[in-house]
């Protein structure tokens, strides 16, 4: 796989996404996440860090040393040579320096249920454009090894999307997590940094009844808002793009 410069790569992958929505990138798995330090960065996956922990202490070094050969071995990882350290590619790159400093982060929670397997967006931003992409972000069921070694644990999907297509990513997402609800509505968490520089807390609020949604967000006392799929879809792409204005 040949790869260009660092720069000219991202402003592809930005260019593929604003043309098609998405822009594919790299699958990582749960033992990258770690060896690469960034499991617990902006937002600690849980189910990873579980799993992490219980491997041992010598079973994440032996995992940690595999998991990054590997990487050099898929050419994610230029590999450290002499005083140079290891330095990934700029795709790779892309995801890490997203999960470390998303701007905005957006989850999903439906109260009382395992968050592990929704989709998270953390937002990627450009001074004099405000966001135009995110990296979205997808922990998978599908096993990394055969049979019931701990392996690298699960695959790790990631895309490259635009404010529109994260919001309706986060739409369908509501429409399925409604199905699942019950007293709770599932919710969707934006945060992001105010000009002052404090980190804040947009919550969106989403309940599927019939045709149209059930939409409140706390932090407005107003009454709840009655809206299709596409107006929610609009609301959403508005909360992502405002965040970071």
């Amino acid at each position: 796989m040949k790869h260009i410069p660092g720069a000219e790569v991202i402003d592809a992958l930005t260019a593929t996404a604003e043309r098609d929505g998405k822009a594919s990138l790299p699958a990582l798995t749960q033992a990258d996440l770690c060896a690469l330090g960034v499991a617990g960065k902006a937002l600690l996956c849980q189910d990873t860090w579980d799993w992490w922990l219980s491997l041992g202490e010598r079973g994440r070094e032996k995992t940690a040393a595999n998991s990054l050969s590997l990487l050099a071995f898929r050419e994610l990882l230029m590999p450290a040579r002499g005083q140079v350290p290891a330095v990934p590619v700029p795709e790779l790159g892309l995801i890490l320096a997203a999960r470390s400093a998303p701007e905005p982060l957006a989850i999903c929670n439906l109260p009382g249920q395992d968050a592990g397997s929704n989709p998270r967006f953390f937002g990627m931003t450009q001074r004099g454009t405000g966001l135009r992409v995110l990296v979205c972000e997808l922990l998978t069921d599908k096993p990394t090894s055969p049979g019931d070694r701990a392996g690298f644990g699960n695959e790790i999907t990631y895309a490259l999307v635009t404010p529109w297509y994260a919001a309706t990513m986060l739409s369908t997402w509501a429409r399925i997590a409604s199905a699942c609800a019950d007293a709770e509505w599932p919710t969707i968490d934006i945060y992001a940094h105010n000009p002052g520089g404090q980190l804040v807390l947009d919550r969106h609020e989403l309940l599927l009844d019939g045709d149209l949604f059930y939409a409140r967000r706390p932090a407005i006392p107003q009454s709840a808002q009655r809206l299709d799929e596409m107006m929610v879809t609009q609301l959403l792409t508005a909360a992502l793009t405002e965040a970071v204005r």
